[in-house]
């Protein structure tokens, strides 16, 4: 009976583990559309813009352990640049910062969330955005370092 149980739930976390590389696949594939759609002018930086100033208007409260004070305040500043002064830097800021909120979402009640969620979603289409930008402009993203190369072979 035990084992039983034990087959399920391994069935369980398997299909949880093959939904979350799929969604991966996924937003991988709408931030790589956004960025070629931005770099060919077929956004604009009016969209950009636009959701730039949401972002920082509706910003979640920092209050846990991933999404810190310090995590915000490193948002704000990206934010508060205009989008030339953006640079591939911000770009892996932004992704960790998505990252950050993700985390606090997993850890967070359902109605916080939600809200950390949406503001993830916004963000990581905000970061497509610049990196459209930054391609237009024709500054192509850095080679990937040594040390990550390293991790991606752990």
């Amino acid at each position: 009976r035990i084992s039983s149980l034990d087959q399920r739930v391994a069935r369980l976390e398997l299909r949880l583990s093959n939904i979350e590389r799929s969604f991966g696949i996924l937003v991988s594939f709408n931030e790589s559309l956004l960025s070629i759609l931005y770099s060919r002018r077929i956004l604009s930086s009016e969209e950009s813009a636009t959701l730039k100033a949401l972002l920082a208007q509706v910003r979640p409260l920092a209050e846990s352990r991933y999404y810190t004070k310090e995590v915000a305040e490193k948002l704000d500043r990206i934010l508060a640049k205009e989008l030339d002064e953006l640079t591939w830097d911000d770009v892996f800021e932004l992704e960790r910062i998505f990252q950050a909120l993700v985390d606090e979402a997993a850890i967070s009640d359902e109605k916080r969330a939600r809200e950390l969620i949406w503001y993830a979603g916004k963000l990581k289409v905000y970061k497509a955005l610049v990196m459209g930008h930054l391609m237009s402009k024709g500054i192509m993203p850095p080679p990937p370092s040594r040390k990550a190369e390293e991790k991606r072979e752990t």
